[in-house]
């Protein structure tokens, strides 16, 4: 088995593709985002993303290996072999899994290794990681089921293709095999990759099994082989039951002893978001200043998930940039008895509001856009409102405080 299993490694034309899906895979995290640095349950997940381009062409490179016996037409040399024919198909399977953990090792470990030197509270979540080994298998396993049954030279291309759409079509549904993000107040749910891992195993059964039962004559097709194949496709069946029952990829984590600094009001947040703390301290100061006296300061600002049930006041999310946490946190002070009106002039005063928060919070004297390319009369407003001096904008703060809480169609 293990000079089978090096000889197969050392003959596989997907070794020499190693050195650029390293490469690939590196890109992909690197370059797709840095947010992820020093937050260890962001680490994780960002470190089997790059999977969903990888995944795709180990299946298909599975395709192309797995039906060279039909392209070299060594059929009949293979019946013949003292091994039976799974297990010659079964170490062809397990090289490509094996040569396809090489991206994924040396990926993980440039993540962990950059966090380590940033890094607050906690360690790696090994949960991703498995979810990224359970994608590989499925992924390998079902090109090498194709390569076998259709050992067509078109077949690699289409098992890619198929690949790569079916992540994508799979994405945010019960079906999901990855995340793209793993904030602290998630978790990896253990009952939802038991069942990916089900079905994973399901895969490389009926991979290994099926060729071999079309291999064989009708007098023996009904014997072991017939009964691993049913038990594949009842652990498929129930795995694929347990995630359309409504068990999510990703839950609710058990809220924790949070990390909390500053006052008046304090911030708390997920230990695993300790790099973010001295700045949401800094801006939740900014803006406890400004509004002090006109508007109620809450006491204590929670990262979201730490109080569960808790409504939105008093709630912010780190980890997605300033501009993200800064309008958390302008929704996060409470407005007192606002009036919801059908009147566009209350609507745009409220806008600006909560333009003038958030860009208050940041503190540089310029008005910050909701999103990318937001522009538009409201941030002109919250210009004119930023040159003013201090006691200029508490006017102006009151005036649209009353305004705001004034009776609809007054």
């Amino acid at each position: 088995m293990r000079w089978a299993l090096g000889m197969e490694l050392r003959r596989s034309p997907l070794r020499w593709w190693l050195p650029p899906l390293i490469a690939v895979y590196l890109l992909f995290l690197f370059g797709r985002s840095r947010g992820w640095v020093g937050v260890w349950p962001q680490t994780s997940a960002a470190a089997q993303v790059p999977m969903i381009l990888l995944t795709p062409a180990l299946a298909a490179g599975a395709a192309w290996s797995a039906s060279r016996t039909a392209r070299n037409r060594a059929e009949e040399q293979l019946s013949a072999l003292p091994r039976p024919g799974w297990a010659v198909d079964g170490v062809h399977l397990l090289a490509i899994v094996l040569l396809g953990l090489v991206p994924l090792a040396v990926g993980a470990a440039s993540a962990f290794a950059v966090t380590y030197a940033e890094s607050g509270a906690g360690w790696i979540w090994p949960e991703y990681l498995v979810l990224a080994v359970a994608v590989l298998v499925i992924s390998v396993s079902m090109g090498q089921l194709a390569g076998r049954l259709l050992p067509w030279r078109i077949t690699p291309v289409l098992v890619g293709v198929v690949n790569y759409l079916g992540l994508a079509a799979l994405d945010n549904t019960a079906l999901e095999l990855f995340v793209l993000s793993g904030p602290p107040s998630e978790e990896v749910s253990w009952r939802a990759l038991a069942a990916r891992l089900a079905v994973a195993a399901a895969l490389v059964t009926v991979a290994l099994v099926a060729p071999e039962l079309l291999r064989a004559t009708p007098s023996v097709r009904v014997d072991w082989s017939v009964t691993a194949l049913g038990a594949a496709v009842v652990v498929l069946v129930s795995a694929l039951a347990v995630q359309l029952n409504g068990e999510r990829l990703m839950r609710e984590r058990t809220p924790v002893v949070a990390t909390c600094a500053g006052s008046e009001p304090e911030v708390c947040l997920w230990p695993e978001n300790q790099k973010y703390l001295a700045e949401a301290v800094s801006m939740t100061q900014r803006l406890a200043a400004a509004v002090r006296g006109l508007s109620e300061v809450p006491t204590t600002v929670y990262e979201e998930g730490l109080r569960p049930g808790q409504n939105r006041a008093g709630l912010v999310t780190v980890g997605s940039g300033d501009s993200a946490f800064a309008y958390s946190l302008a929704g996060a002070f409470p407005l007192g008895e606002v009036q919801q009106c059908p009147d566009d002039e209350r609507n745009q005063a409220f806008e600006t509001l909560l333009v003038w928060r958030a860009s208050r919070a940041v503190g540089n004297g310029r008005p910050l856009p909701m999103s990318p390319g937001h522009s538009g009369p409201v941030l002109d407003d919250v210009q004119r409102v930023l040159r003013m001096d201090e006691d200029g904008q508490r006017r102006w703060l009151t005036e649209s405080m009353s305004m705001l809480r004034r009776p609809c169609g007054t």
